[in-house]
């Protein structure tokens, strides 16, 4: 299975999601310990900042995007999708 890198990062109240646009890991293992050392550059470089890392396959970005939609439809408008 082929696992996706999602960054939330918050800096002074601005959040942004990031995603990898392929999947870059083979194991879930490989995504986790990639994410880790992701968290400690960013810690390092944006003290301040704050956030989370997560590692899903393209069938949990795909329901998570669905369930925010059905959230709010609106959020489609900011969303540049390609998945």
């Amino acid at each position: 299975m082929k696992y996706f890198l999602v960054v939330a990062i918050c800096i002074e109240g601005l959040c942004q999601n990031f995603v990898t646009t392929e999947p870059q890991f083979d194991s879930y293992q490989a995504c986790e310990n990639f994410s880790h050392q992701a968290v400690r550059h960013i810690q390092r470089s944006l003290p301040d900042s704050s956030g989370s890392t997560y590692c899903l396959t393209q069938q949990q970005i795909l329901d998570l995007a669905e369930d925010l939609i059905q959230q709010d439809p609106a959020i489609l408008q900011d969303l540049d999708t390609k998945i």
